[in-house]
């Protein structure tokens, strides 16, 4: 995700960062649940019909991702791991945006080839955020 048009640092509190990292934890087990939903074969009519809560689910990342990408803690401890949670999220957050336009597409061989990498991307996630 570029961060070229992200605005410059915005202080925000721990509650604030907690709220966004929230929102991304959510959207991403909800994108989950989605695919496991579909599991083990997917169709591209099952796919077409998940691709609207596969899209709000990418979206509601990315728009974490964005705050995320865009705030700075004075709580040296915190904003260490935001720095290493934003740059973890980045990676999750394009490839479920990739999954969610092959979603559209009915794409299914896409999506699926996708789904080892979003998963090592969100244990990469996981471990950046402890």
């Amino acid at each position: 995700m570029p961060t070229a048009d992200l605005p410059s640092a915005t202080p925000v509190g721990p509650r604030g960062y907690l709220s966004d990292t929230a929102l991304a934890a959510d959207g991403i087990r909800d994108f989950q649940a989605t695919l496991q939903g579909m599991a083990p074969e997917v169709t591209q009519t099952d796919l077409r019909t998940a691709a609207p809560g596969l899209r709000q689910d990418a979206d509601r990342v990315a728009l974490a991702y964005r705050r995320l990408a865009a705030q700075r803690l004075d709580d040296t401890r915190l904003e260490a791991q935001r720095q290493k949670v934003t740059s973890a999220l980045s990676d999750v957050s394009g490839l479920m945006e990739r999954m969610a336009d092959l979603a559209e597409t009915g794409g299914v061989a896409g999506l699926v080839a996708l789904t080892p990498q979003l998963r090592a991307a969100i244990d990469a996630l996981r471990a950046a955020a402890v």
